[in-house]
């Protein structure tokens, strides 16, 4: 050993050892000294459990989307716990909501999945919890998830419930969602539209909305300075208020500042901005209250949009009156009508479907459209205006028809849904457009019972009552058999 002002080579050592395993050693300003034997004692951690698969969104009184509860270790992998069970449990909810299904599961390979589950009350902020019968097993609770009603109907802006409940978002300057406010910018989630109706069905016009009750009265809300609320003013409403006049309603249909409706019998009557015959009366004359539509025609269906209004009557003819613009009214040229004019070169129609400056109609499974189409299947030719209808290419039969601001959508078997148009339009950031001049499949798409005429983007209802919404989310231009990426959104009608 060396002295005179050096180190041992054990206190070096020993002195390394120190910095690893300290406080195991103590050291002093002299040489390392060992202060024991080093012991370690490692507590075992319990298994815990964690949801690792559930819905954010569900519909009340269905089956929700499979919940899987893991038995995990302190890493994160799966613990088999032989015999043992995984109890599911309300933790909180907004009212006294009742879960049901197999609330009780077999741990399999570290894992226990819930396909039936189901909450009866629709609100936000449900959290699940998760108990396993072995008490060392750390408990969870889930993420929260919103319940909401099953829809009937969406209109773009507007839904209906299964138990008739009318729900709003979007725009509100005008009062148009219905719950008493008038404010500035958008409101994302959906409001519960003031006064406690039962509606069976609802229209959304540019700023305001109307729907029928199951008595048959028709209440609207929203923008009136034409009257298109048909209360005999023109005064904004921000609550439904009853259409005048004592009829008995079947069926609305807004369109931009006017609305029709048809009555028990199949008559239709109209009320509000007039200046391109919109409303059928044989005049342009704004309407504060609602009047018949000229020629005593009796309609199954009636569709209104922008300027100019479509009917099916009860023979499976269409007729169009209003702005002719682009020769949306299906006549041959392009002169306004005040009176309903029957459509030309088309058969027996079971629905019709009217946009900004077209219009389509269904029948035996064939789609026709005429007006301004930058979306006729077998023309493709950028868009020009035909004045009677044409044939869209489809290569399977249609079973459901709608249409968008300037997007046309035809469901097939198994409700598939094909679009064709300004499938950009609205939804992208920039507002520019992408033309599709042929029906193309929505990608990933739900498939849809219904949708909706009139909103600025396809919306409609799937099987199982949930309303959606398709936004689109790709850039570049969809080439024939190419797939139109659209998202869907879930409404939550809380």
């Amino acid at each position: 050993m060396r002295s005179g002002g050096g180190r041992s080579r054990l206190a070096v050592v020993v002195s390394s050892f120190c910095a690893l395993a300290a406080p195991a050693c103590t050291r002093e300003a002299g040489p390392a000294t060992l202060a024991g034997p080093v012991t370690r004692t490692t507590q075992p951690v319990p298994p815990h459990l964690a949801f690792t698969a559930q819905p954010t969104i569900a519909t009340a009184g269905r089956m929700m989307d499979t919940v899987v509860v893991s038995v995990l270790d302190s890493a994160g992998g799966l613990v088999a716990l032989a015999g043992d069970t995984i109890t599911i449990a309300v933790a909180a909810a907004p009212g006294p909501a009742t879960l049901s299904g197999t609330l009780r599961a077999p741990v399999i390979g570290g894992v226990a999945t819930f396909g039936d589950l189901s909450l009866d009350l629709p609100g936000g902020g449900y959290v699940l919890s998760a108990t396993a019968s072995d008490t060392t097993v750390t408990a969870a609770t889930s993420p929260a998830i919103g319940i909401a009603w099953r829809a009937l109907s969406v209109t773009g802006s507007c839904a209906l419930t299964e138990a008739g409940a009318a729900y709003c978002w979007g725009h509100d300057e005008y009062g148009q969602l219905g719950n008493g406010t008038v404010t500035t910018g958008l409101t994302g989630q959906p409001v519960a539209v003031s006064g406690g109706l039962t509606y069976t069905s609802l229209s959304q016009g540019a700023r305001h909305n109307c729907g029928v009750t199951a008595a048959g009265e028709l209440w609207c809300w929203g923008n009136n300075t034409q009257g298109e609320l048909g209360v005999g003013d023109q005064s904004v409403r921000p609550t439904p208020v009853r259409v005048s006049g004592g009829l008995t309603f079947t069926s609305v249909a807004a369109g931009d500042e006017y609305t029709c409706g048809l009555v028990t019998g199949g008559a239709a009557y109209c009320w509000g901005y007039n200046a391109y015959g919109e409303l059928g009366d044989g005049t342009d004359s704004t309407r504060l209250t609602p009047v018949p539509v000229a020629g005593g025609l009796r309609f199954a269906a009636l569709a209104a949009q922008r300027f100019h209004t479509c009917g099916v009557a009860l023979d499976g003819s269409v007729w169009c009156w209003g702005d002719n613009t682009f020769g949306q009214l299906g006549t041959g040229d392009t002169l306004p009508r005040n009176a309903p004019v029957q459509v030309r070169g088309v058969g027996a129609l079971s629905s019709v479907s009217v946009s900004l400056d077209f219009t389509c109609g269904l029948g035996s499974g064939k789609v026709y459209c005429w007006g301004f189409i930058p979306l006729v299947a077998n023309v493709g030719d950028g868009g020009l205006s035909y004045m009677t209808p044409t044939l869209i290419g489809m290569s399977k039969a249609a079973q459901a028809l709608g249409v968008s601001q300037t997007t046309a959508c035809a469901s097939t078997a198994g409700f598939k849904l094909l679009c064709w148009g300004f499938v950009g339009a609205g939804p992208r950031p920039d507002n520019s457009s992408i033309v599709v001049d042929h029906p193309v499949p929505v990608g990933t798409a739900v498939p849809l019972v219904s949708f909706v005429t009139g909103s600025p983007y396809p919306c409609g209802v799937s099987a199982d009552g949930t309303a959606w919404c398709y936004a689109y989310a790709d850039s570049g231009t969809p080439a024939a058999g190419d797939t139109v990426r659209y998202l869907p959104q879930r409404i939550a009608l809380y």
